[in-house]
């Protein structure tokens, strides 16, 4: 029969989720040893060769990371020497997931839950459907993100009656939403996105940060590609480590070869300094979801609790945040960053009979 899955076809990373015996689970690259795939098709310029995620991360100068974006357009992208239409590239992505799923899943893909954008029109929908089809999955079901966040957090809790915020800060883009469970269904009752606000810009701030520091205390003012990627990677890492760690400050180590000297950089990065390079950012998302309740749409007394997800959403500035802004903490116990693929693949699984079609027990 084939594994059906969910995906969540990000805009800066995309992920792949199943269900096993009524139990939602990440899908694995087994060769990365990761659940998070970026959403980046390139080829080798050299060999011209096509290459898709963490090694098309790496071809910075001849990759396309934004195709998400670029679903239901018309034109041609250019890879290499030949052109592609958007759905054409984006089906390389799905094809990269299928193969990677199918090696850890040990079976065939064939069936998906798609998650898509609250905005996305029916040219953009019919597009991700296209490209998942080139690759040889069968769409079941095109599911809008907020409710695949919802049910990833309602799956086998009674959430009847109730009234969701649902804070979406992913790599690229951001989206605050209102849904509504109701008893076999998710109601989306308002949104605001905010395109190209996300984790990718807190990367960009904490970079700037590194080439300052590069700058100012070791004179180094010019920045090959290899060093470009080197800062690139460490400010990710330093991101997520000021995330997870329970200091107010971390090390950023690496060594740099420059001018035919061997530095070794040794950066502090405190909390409150991210807080202070990214304030903008989170006021940004604050605006939004001002706008949904000032537009009358729904009652800000309403909402009786808060889902947050997406990589970005996991900085503790954003945590506090949220606590401050509704006067209680989010939920906990779904990894934000997973919370889409987990949404998908438990619609998938209503759908194929893999789990229970009452959504909250």
């Amino acid at each position: 029969m084939g594994a059906v899955i969910g995906i969540d076809f990000g805009t800066t990373s995309s992920k792949i989720a199943y269900m096993q015996n009524g139990i939602v689970m990440p899908v694995i690259n087994k060769a990365f040893a990761t659940e998070i795939t970026p959403s980046v098709v390139g080829i080798n310029p050299h060999m011209q060769e096509l290459k898709v995620g963490p090694m098309a991360e790496r071809l910075t100068a001849s990759a396309i990371s934004d195709i998400k974006g670029r679903m239901g357009e018309p034109g041609k992208i250019q890879l290499g020497e030949r052109d592609y239409s958007p759905e054409e590239v984006a089906s390389f992505i799905f094809k990269y997931l299928k193969t990677y799923g199918e090696d850890y899943l040990d079976d065939r893909i064939e069936e998906a839950v798609i998650a898509v954008p609250s905005y996305f029109g029916a040219a953009a929908r019919t597009a991700v459907q296209n490209a998942a089809e080139m690759a040889g999955i069968k769409v079941l079901k095109i599911i809008k993100e907020p409710v695949a966040i919802a049910l990833s957090f309602s799956y086998g809790k009674n959430f009847f009656n109730r009234s969701l915020f649902v804070y979406d800060f992913g790599g690229g883009n951001f989206n605050a939403s209102v849904v509504r469970f109701e008893k076999n269904s998710i109601d989306l009752l308002a949104f605001e996105e905010i395109k190209y606000l996300g984790g990718e810009i807190y990367d960009q701030r904490i970079i700037r940060f590194i080439k300052e520091y590069l700058i100012d205390q070791h004179g180094i003012d010019t920045f090959d590609d290899t060093l470009e990627q080197k800062i690139k990677s460490e400010a990710k890492k330093a991101k997520e480590a000021l995330s997870a760690v329970e200091g107010n400050e971390i090390s950023i180590k690496f060594p740099v070869l420059y001018n035919q000297k061997l530095i070794n950089v040794n950066i502090q990065l405190a909390k409150a300094t991210l807080d202070s390079i990214t304030e903008d950012l989170i006021n940004e998302t604050i605006s939004a979801m001002d706008w949904i309740f000032k537009s009358g749409r729904v009652a800000k007394e309403s909402i009786e609790g808060v889902i947050m997800a997406g990589g970005a959403s996991q900085t503790p500035a954003v945590k506090n945040m949220l606590t401050e802004y509704f006067g209680f903490p989010p939920y906990t116990g779904v990894e934000p960053e997973l919370a889409v693929s987990f949404g998908a693949a438990i619609q998938a699984g209503i759908i194929k009979g893999a789990a229970n079609s009452v959504l909250w027990i």
